[in-house]
Formats: structure tokens, C-alpha cells, sequence
């Protein structure tokens, strides 16, 4: 995951037809693999995520790569800044995981309110046939000192 991250960000910045030094709102960004690699190539970049520990790891991930990210910790559903960012994704499956239909929709208005007039999102989803392929049901994997059980 973490070796794939700024070509996957590099990927999405060219679908979005999206520039350096563009202002990028990296949502759901866990560890902020994809929001540090997208500070490297000069975009300036906000990362948000709920969780404090994610964030962390994020903020180590931005100071070892020598790049200015901003975190915020805040829910994607509430989160939003009207007009300012160029872009915003999503990535690496991270969104549609509410247990109410409306949550999402929630934070879609939240996402497209943040952007200029003429921004894009961008949504990285895994469909089901590719997920079936490769699925496993349980993986230990370490992101820096954390172990991380994905089950």
C-alpha cells in the first residue's frame, strides 16, 4: 500500500487533470499516504480524518518526507471549508461505509461545498468482482511502529 501511494496520487491528479500547486482536500486520509505524497509533487494539500491515531501517523509520515500537510481532525459529514480546494478525493475504499445512506450523502454535500466552482472529487472504489479476486479475510501489516490487523 505504501509503495503504490504517489503513483495512485499521481494517477489521480492526471484523471482530475489537476495541476501543482492546486489545493487538494485529501478526505478519509488514515495515514495520509496519499495526502504526503501529493505535498511532495507541490500540491498544497489538507488531510482529514476522524481518528487521532491515523492522524498521527500522518503528521510522523509529513515530517520524515520533509512536507507541510494540513490535518484536521473532524468528520467528513460536518467538514467543510466553501470554495477553497481545487479538487478532493477519496481514496482506497475509503467512503460509503455509514450505516444510513443519507450519512453519505451527507458527506458528499460536505466534499463538493469545499470546492471551487468547476472542482472536481475524485472517489477510488474497489468493485466487487476485483475485491472477490483478492480477498482475505484477515492481514497483519506494520505502517511505521503500528501493527495493523485489517479484518
Amino acid at each position: 500500500q505504501e509503495a503504490a501511494a504517489p503513483s495512485e496520487a499521481l494517477d489521480a491528479m492526471r484523471l482530475l487533470e489537476c495541476s501543482a500547486p492546486a489545493r487538494v482536500l485529501a478526505l478519509c486520509c488514515g495515514n495520509g499516504r496519499h495526502a504526503v505524497a501529493l505535498a511532495a509533487l507541490g500540491y498544497e494539500v489538507t488531510g482529514v480524518d476522524l481518528s487521532v491515531a491515523y492522524l498521527s501517523l500522518a503528521s510522523v509520515s509529513a515530517l520524515a518526507r520533509g512536507v507541510s500537510v494540513e490535518w484536521v481532525r473532524d468528520d467528513i459529514r460536518r467538514f467543510s471549508r466553501p470554495g477553497v480546494f481545487d479538487v478532493a478525493i477519496i481514496m482506497w475504499n475509503a467512503f460509503g461505509y455509514f450505516e444510513d445512506d443519507s450519512h453519505d450523502v451527507a458527506a458528499l454535500r460536505s466534499a463538493f461545498e469545499s470546492l471551487r466552482p468547476g472542482g472536481r472529487l475524485l472517489i477510488q472504489t474497489h468493485g466487487r468482482e476485483s475485491t472477490a479476486r483478492k480477498f482475505v479475510r484477515k492481514d497483519w501489516f506494520e505502517i511505521g511502529d503500528t501493527l495493523v490487523l485489517d479484518q
